[in-house]
């Protein structure tokens, strides 16, 4: 009787760590946003800022701070004439370092999704349709940090107005573009209710848009439709 009772506690002493393990390491909170430097790390990029900052960048002086930059970058503002640049060529001001936060509905959206993703042995999510905010808040791979981007819902719906210039570097031809254009998530949404996803949706689409175009000339009133589909 005593070694069956023994058992018996032994038992449910192991179901009861395990049960308290699995709890706390689904109740372990998401960390996120997460800042693009450590303290220290920062406190160079301060240091850094005090000879850098309100400094104009152009090709006279782009070398010293290449090892920032892509190399293409690099090259675009070295050899300005040959990608339109103006007179004065290509130029940027250093400005100091800010943390720009997510919206509040992709925080919350996060850190609630996050830790359900689901992984195939391919790197596909197979629970894709069902999730939303940043599936990977601290990526450690190329792959997690596609998927990160393609989460992005834009705000959920958008309209806004494209236009800017439309260059053609090798004959020096400036011209206008000018489009209307509209989004439409179907799934993964964060701020705008219904939230993560419509539930009508019986065909599957992702993402729809529609653009308008006025300018330049020859396009005008000529329109683009899209849909995206969740499995396409």
């Amino acid at each position: 009787m005593v070694t069956k009772s023994v058992v018996f506690l032994l038992f449910f002493a192991a179901v009861g760590m395990f049960v308290f393990d699995w709890n706390t390491a689904n109740a372990e909170e998401v960390t996120y946003p997460v800042a693009a430097y450590t303290p220290e790390q920062l406190a160079k990029v301060r240091a850094w800022e005090k000879t850098w900052v309100g400094k104009k960048i152009d090709k006279t002086n782009i070398d010293e701070v290449a090892s920032l930059l892509p190399h293409g970058i690099v090259q675009i503002y070295k050899e300005g004439e040959k990608w339109g640049a103006p007179s004065e060529g290509f130029y940027f001001t250093v400005v100091p370092y800010t943390q720009i936060f997510e919206t509040s509905g992709t925080v919350e959206a996060t850190k609630k999704y996050a830790p359900t993703v689901q992984l195939d042995a391919e790197g596909y999510i197979t629970n894709y349709a069902t999730l939303a905010g940043v599936p990977f808040p601290q990526p450690k791979n190329g792959l997690e940090i596609a998927w990160n981007f393609d989460f992005n819902s834009h705000g959920d719906a958008n309209h806004y107005a494209r236009k800017g210039p439309v260059i053609t570097p090798r004959v020096t031809i400036e011209r206008v573009t000018h489009q209307d254009q509209w989004e439409l998530y179907y799934i993964h949404r964060v701020d705008v209710d219904p939230r993560p996803a419509y539930t009508d949706n019986p065909r599957g689409i992702h993402r729809g848009l529609f653009m308008h175009l006025y300018e330049p000339p020859e396009s005008m009133n000529s329109r683009f439709f899209n849909l995206r589909y969740i499995d396409p």
